[in-house]
Order: structure tokens, then C-alpha cells, then sequence
């Protein structure tokens, strides 16, 4: 039978190290520890918060680098499963329809956004 106070033990360790600040997902475990830290006005528990993610799209068409490929193919499946909400634009047109967009759906989800910059677009790293 586990301790009922281990939750308490928990947040006790991470504020002894100076640790005031966390950043959070829904959790029923991790939800104990938190009780404590929310009642801590020391604290500050944050969850849900808006990130703009300015991501460089390595690996693709022209890719020099090998070891780049691998993160390039990954890179929107990870997203997508994150349920992190990308554009992904070709052209300055596409950044400008968009950008403004994805940014404000950002704030107004509380939840991070991905731009993601293709070589199309920038031209790539030049080996």
C-alpha cells in the first residue's frame, strides 16, 4: 500500500530545489503533486500555454546532411500526434495568408502552433 503523503514528499523535493514554476498536462497521478503546488503562492502551475514554434524543415528535397533526414520525415507526424495545429508555407504569399492565422488560433486555444519552414521557402542551408 502506497503512502498517502507521497505526493506531498514529491512537491517538497522540487520546491527545496528552487523549482517554482511548472508546466503541466492532465494528469490523474500528477495531480496530487500539483494540489500542493497550486496552494503554494510561491508557485505557479501553468498548463494549456500558447507557444508559437518557428521550426526549420531539414531533411527534405536538396537535404546535404544525412543525419538530418530522419528528423525531417518525423517532423509533422510528431506534431500531428501532439495535436500541435502547423502550416507549413512554400511561398511568402502562403506565411502571410497564414501566419497571422495560426497565431491567433494559438492564444485563442492556449495551446502551442507550428510554423514549420520548408526549403521552399528559405532556401535551405546551403552545404
Amino acid at each position: 500500500m502506497a503512502d498517502p503523503s507521497w505526493s506531498k514528499h514529491v512537491a517538497d523535493v522540487l520546491r527545496r530545489n528552487g523549482i517554482r514554476m511548472y508546466a503541466t498536462v492532465p494528469d490523474y497521478v500528477v495531480s496530487h503533486v500539483l494540489e500542493h503546488l497550486w496552494a503554494d503562492a510561491e508557485c505557479r502551475v501553468a498548463s494549456q500555454i500558447p507557444i508559437v514554434l518557428v521550426i526549420s524543415h531539414r531533411g527534405d528535397l536538396g537535404e546535404f546532411n544525412p543525419a538530418q533526414v530522419p528528423m525531417g520525415q518525423a517532423t509533422a507526424p510528431i506534431l500531428d500526434a501532439l495535436g500541435i495545429r502547423s502550416i507549413r508555407p512554400s511561398s511568402i504569399a502562403e506565411l502571410e495568408a497564414q501566419g497571422d492565422g495560426l497565431i491567433k488560433l494559438g492564444y485563442t486555444r492556449s495551446l502551442p502552433v507550428a510554423i514549420v519552414l520548408p526549403t521552399e521557402l528559405t532556401g535551405g542551408k546551403q552545404g
